[in-house]
């Protein structure tokens, strides 16, 4: 239903303006996909870990509607084996409440915002991924901390923006990965392997 918000994570009921989803909940679907939200849903927060079992090769998908966040809070998701997709439109930002432990757990982790910003210098958006891919063309900047290692794959694009890397080693998996217009800060910390 368009505008409604989604709360990962709650073990209320829904109520008209609100859809929850626990954790347990999230755990039962046996697909190839799990898509969370839509082009016109409200924004989507956690209220509780949500994490997949460790063989779970789903890709999770959380699509936030046009200028609504995604709000993590303290909490993460934990996609087990699978890929995670990030996906919100307008000014919508990625956030998350703290600098504790990993955000976002996956194999292949894509955050795709339009305008919105991607965690902050405070808490930057922490990761625990293979490989990594990252999209606001919106120039509002992205702060991402590695817990170890990950890969940029798919591409870094901040448009006039920067990237700022606050922890951990970012390995560039080729040329042309970080768009020419998009200035990177390698905080104390943290690695850029070129």
């Amino acid at each position: 239903t368009a505008g409604v918000e989604i709360d990962l994570g709650s073990t209320g009921s829904d109520f008209d303006s609100v859809f929850e989803l626990s954790d347990f909940e999230f755990n039962q679907p046996d697909a190839a996909a799990i898509n969370i939200g839509g082009g016109s849903s409200g924004p989507i927060r956690f209220s509780a870990d949500m994490s997949r079992d460790a063989l779970s090769t789903a890709e999770i998908n959380l699509l936030a509607g046009p200028d609504q966040d995604i709000e993590l809070g303290t909490f993460s998701l934990d996609a087990g084996s699978g890929d995670i997709l990030l996906l919100n439109s307008g000014l919508g930002g990625i956030t998350t409440g703290d600098n504790v432990g990993a955000d976002l757990l996956g194999d292949d982790v894509a955050i795709m915002g339009s305008s919105g910003a991607i965690g902050s210098v405070s808490n930057p958006l922490r990761l625990a991924a293979n490989t990594i891919a990252t999209s606001n063309e919106g120039n509002n900047g992205q702060n991402l901390f590695a817990i170890d290692s990950v890969t940029i794959a798919g591409g870094m694009n901040s448009g006039t923006g920067t990237v700022g890397l606050h922890g951990g080693t970012f390995t560039l998996s080729g040329s042309d990965r970080i768009l020419d217009t998009t200035s990177v800060a390698v905080h104390a910390g943290a690695a850029l392997a070129i």
